[in-house]
This record gives structure tokens, sequence and C-alpha cells, in this order.
């Protein structure tokens, strides 16, 4: 490694030499050392590289939060592979198409997803092997048969601006695109963390988002990098999260709707102790946001970011200014601009564009987007914004060519719902849009036009589309009408649909 290169290796050599004992990880498997730790990573290395692996292979991973997991993200970053953690909500046509994109070595998965994969098998012939994370009732190659091999030597130089992860984001086109990441841009997501948060190695993150959102991966590394320890859960559960709070004394978690309401509730009914939390990132209503900050000691942050600047880039707290996302973090520079690139004037709307070392290295396979997104030397983010006079920054929505529906902080790109539903027989033409929702904070509505003699219910139109494409992208709500509302261009009027049809 050159004299002044850092990467994502070395946090584990760091923390192995600085907090040996520490506890990195607990849960259901129990404590597991920062020494511990990397040492499996070790191990895990050296089993890749007698498998095949070399520098720039991908990894792909279809699985659940656990150690495993993590164990397998220190491996990649110690031999320069590129961690592909997928969606384990997609269904097997997205899947399927993500295997084909990043063309993975190596693919590892849960037991659960299995059966699945191997319908897929030779549709992906870049895998030369597959594995299961769980040894349990495995169709695919052992992981622990990985770490038999103690001892081993890996002379692979790896720089902080490799890529380390490829993170599939919702696209407007409909297919995912990969947002490459690099071990410079986790290094430079973890500093805006520790710093902001004030975070120590008496920290401890509950996993409460999974690691192919960059906000479980980023908040889990972020906590690492400060010799805290993350407390691993496979997936939000209101019970388990409640006791782990309790028990294993968490301290930071994230939370998007309607993980927090859920918690609050049941630390309510069971009289859970939530008194060690002193952080909650995300997204929420305001009133959940109330209840938090007055049944406990934590502070609700309020962040705006996306997978492609690393996650996050701002982050406010109810104790500045209610309802802003703060100001630019200490490594990125912020500017809002109009359609010609221009910086507006402190009040007036516009673009958020972003630089700084936590913007990605582009799209997977994706060079004109990458261009575009990228060009002039600022990543333009697609979503608008206003900052005011003290320089703190206000959410206004996203540009009409980037509309975005989140449901439960996933990405969902209304023109991807669309394709699937228009190509059911029964209808003539559709428009998805996205409406508010208490439980999940915004939900899919689809206002559908049938073809002349058919019939649909709304719980078929809603299979149909479950059957193709991830549950969660499913529409929450459906509206059978005469026609779609439309401008003088003739084209349908969003905009229109959305003002009249936007109320649940």
């Amino acid at each position: 490694m050159h004299l002044r290169a850092f990467t994502i290796y070395n946090i584990l050599e760091r923390n192995a030499r600085s907090f040996p004992n520490g506890v990195a990880f607990c849960g259901n498997h129990g404590n597991v050392s920062h020494g511990q730790f990397k040492d499996r990573v070790d191990e895990l290395s050296f089993g890749l590289i007698k498998r095949g692996l070399t520098k720039g292979d991908r990894i792909g991973v279809v699985a659940k939060n656990s150690l495993e997991y993590f164990i397998l993200l220190g491996a990649a970053a110690k031999t320069g592979g590129l961690v592909v953690p997928i969606n384990w909500r997609f269904s097997q046509q997205e899947i399927e198409y993500v295997l084909s994109d990043s063309s993975p070595a190596f693919v590892f998965a849960d037991p659960e997803y299995q059966d699945m994969l191997l319908k897929i098998g030779s549709k992906a012939p870049s895998v030369k092997e597959w594995f299961s994370i769980d040894e349990k009732a495995s169709l695919f190659s052992s992981f622990n048969a990985l770490m038999e091999d103690q001892q081993g030597k890996d002379g692979t130089k790896v720089s902080p601006d490799d890529p380390f992860v490829i993170i599939y984001t919702a696209a407007v086109s409909g297919r995912p695109r990969g947002a490459v990441l690099t071990h410079r841009n986790i290094l430079s997501a973890n500093v805006e963390y520790a710093v902001s948060l004030r975070l120590g190695e008496e920290d401890a993150h509950l996993t409460t988002t999974p690691l192919y959102h960059i906000a479980g991966l980023g908040l889990s590394f972020g906590v690492m990098h400060a010799g805290g320890k993350n407390i691993i859960i496979p997936k939000f559960d209101k019970e388990t999260v409640a006791t782990c709070i309790e028990q294993h004394k968490a301290t930071v978690m994230a939370s998007f709707p309607p993980i927090l309401a859920n918690l609050l509730d049941e630390a309510n009914e069971s009289s859970k102790d939530l008194s060690s939390l002193r952080w909650v990132l995300g997204i929420d209503q305001q009133d959940t946001i109330k209840r938090l900050e007055t049944k406990t000691n934590a502070t609700f942050v309020l962040g705006y970011g996306q997978t492609e600047v690393t996650g996050v880039i701002s982050l406010g707290t109810s104790l500045q200014k209610p309802g802003s996302v703060g100001k630019g973090g200490f490594l990125t520079d912020i500017r809002i601009v109009d359609e010609k690139d221009n910086e507006v004037e402190p009040g007036e709307g516009g673009e958020i564009v972003i630089r700084g070392p936590s913007v990605f290295a582009g799209y997977w396979n994706c060079e004109d987007e990458t261009e575009y997104t990228l060009r002039n030397e600022w990543h333009h983010t697609g979503d608008l914004c206003k900052r005011d006079r003290d320089g703190f920054l206000w959410f206004v929505g996203r540009k009409a060519e980037k509309e975005l529906i989140k449901p439960g902080g996933e990405n969902v790109y209304p023109v991807e719902v669309e394709k699937i539903i228009a190509a059911h027989p029964a209808i003539r033409e559709v428009c998805v849009i996205g409406v508010p929702d208490r439980e999940w904070g915004e939900a899919i509505k689809a206002i559908c036009v049938l073809e002349p003699g058919h019939t649909m219910s709304e719980d078929e139109l809603r299979e149909f589309v479950a059957a193709r494409i991830s549950r969660i992208k499913k529409p929450k709500y459906v509206a059978f009408v005469p026609e779609l509302s439309r401008g003088r261009d003739g084209l349908v009027d969003r905009a229109k649909i959305k003002a009249h049809f936007g109320k649940v």
C-alpha cells in the first residue's frame, strides 16, 4: 500500500490494534471483537483467492444482514473485489437483470433465495461458484469451508480510488442502475457520520436497515470506523429491535417509516427501555419525531442524501430548524443552481449539485448517464432544494424527469411500475404517482384506464405487479378512470393527475 493511502481494510487493521478486545459485532452469533473480526476477514480472503477471485471481480450477495455478510465485505475490501449487495425484495426478473449486468464471479445467498437463484443459474454465466451464507438446508457451497485455510499470502494492492461496492438504485428507464462507490467514498461518509454524530468506541449501531441500502451500509461502516460495535439483526422486527436496544444499549440507528412508529408502540406496550439511544437518522412524520424526542433521550436527525453521494451530505435536527435537512457536510461542497447551472440566490429554488470525495465513481455500464449526471464537474442530483440566508437546506421535491416515490425509504420510479402495469392486456394506459401515507411515509397509487370490454379488480392488479417486480413496488392504492388528463401537447398531465388523485 502507498505511504499515504488508506482503505476500508485499513480500518479493520487499525481497529484490531487499537481496540483488539472491543466488541465489533454482537447478536445471535454472540460477541465478536475487532481482533477476531479482522482474523475472520483474513481467512475468508485467503479462501476466495484460492477459489480464483482476482482484483476487480464482482461478488453478488442476496442475503439479509449477518456477521458473514460483514466478513464478506471486509474480505472484498482486502482483495480488491467489488461487492454487489442485491435487494432481497427484488423479484426473480430483477435479480436476474442485476446478475446479468454486474457479471459476478461469485454469488453468496441465504438458503431462502437459493431455489430462485438456481432457476437463474444458466442465465448468469459469469458465476464460477454459488455459496451459502447460512449452512442450514443449503443447496450451495459452504461459506465456512472457504475459511478453513488459516494461512495464505495476498499481494493485492488496493487504493482508495478502487471501487468497493456496486449498489443498484431505481432508474428513470425502469431498469436499476449500479452506482459504483469507492473506498474513498465510504471513508468520506465515515468521517461525516463520525464528526456530525460525535461517534466513538462506546457507540452501538443497530442494523435496522438492510446492507443493500446505502443507509444501512454507510452507518454500519461509520460506527465501525469510530471503533464502535454493530448490533446485527437480519431485518426489522419491532420486538427484536426494542429488546436489542435495551439489552445491548444501542446508541444510534437508521429509520424509515414505519420503523420508528412501530418501535415506539412496542416500547410503550412492553415497557422496554430505549434510554440509551442518542441518534435516530432518517425521514419520518413530525408527530412520530416528536414522540421519539419526548419519550426518549434521542434526537432525530433528518438528512439529505442519495446512493450516488454515499448516503448523506447534510444532517439537520429539530434543535436547529425543524424540517430543514441541515447544512452541507464537512467534506461536501453544495450549490443550488438553475437550469443553466448558475447558482441561485438564497431563498430561491433550484437543483442540488454536489462535489467532494463522497461523489460516486459513476454508473456501472452506463457511460452516457454517468457523463450527464457528472456534467460540468458537479454531480447533478435531480433534486430540488432551497438554501435560506442562514445556510440551511430545505428539500422541495424532485425534477420532473426524476420523479421518485419512496415507500419506507425504498426508491421507486413511477415509470418502472407503469411499464409492468401497461403490459397487462386489460390495461389501456396508466399513470403512477406517490401519495402521502402515515404508515410508510409515501405510498404508490396507480390510476388506470381499462381496455374496452375488460374488467379488473384492485387486488388482481396488485398481484400482477407483485409477481413481476419487488412487492414493495406494488400499488397500495388503485383507481380506475375512463381517461387520463392530458396537456395541450397530448401527453399525460402527471401534475394534474397528482393534484386530483394525490390525496387518499
